[in-house]
């Protein structure tokens, strides 16, 4: 579970990803969460007077290489 707080709401989310090890012997974290705009109470931005609209949705991605901090110092 991650708990992501927008707009001074928090919410607990079940988020999905996927890790490699890489050949320096990192760890690269990918992962991807769809959610609404409006569960955290966010209106959809307009724009030219409400002619143009976006969606609810909203997807967030993360993307993290993890290395030791003993790598760090060998390099």
């Amino acid at each position: 579970m991650l708990k992501i707080i927008i707009s001074g709401v928090t919410k607990k989310v079940e988020i999905n990803s996927s890790y490699v090890l890489n050949a320096d012997e990192s760890v690269t974290m990918k992962a991807t969460k769809a959610i609404k705009m409006s569960d955290y109470n966010i209106k959809a931005p307009s724009f030219m007077l409400g002619a143009l609209k976006t969606g609810d949705d909203l997807s967030i991605s993360i993307l993290l290489k993890l290395k030791s901090a003993e790598l760090q110092t060998k390099n």
